[in-house]
């Protein structure tokens, strides 16, 4: 995303933030720090944070249907979040 942060929505901000702190891009790479924001970035209200968590948790038909419109309750976010699997994520299929 290279927009001037200016004309970046406070979820928007959020979640290139989370995605920094995922790849280590000018700040120190943390897998858990960058779901933290991501949550945050999801409970801002901006879908395709929401999209990415649900995903992330392994939700594949919620992420898509957030996608496509459907909405969460702010609650919704922090259970996602706890529910990531890193470790799962991190591993080479057999």
């Amino acid at each position: 995303m290279n927009l001037p942060a200016q004309n970046l929505t406070q979820g928007e901000a959020a979640h290139l933030h989370a995605m920094r702190a995922a790849e280590g891009a000018g700040v120190p790479q943390s897998w858990g720090t960058a779901l933290d924001i991501l949550q945050r970035a999801a409970e801002l209200d901006y879908r395709p944070a929401q999209a990415e968590l649900a995903a992330l948790a392994g939700h594949w038909q919620m992420a898509q249907e957030i996608w496509d419109g459907m909405e969460c309750g702010r609650e919704k976010w922090a259970a996602l979040r706890a529910s990531v699997n890193i470790a799962k994520w991190l591993t080479a299929p057999p």
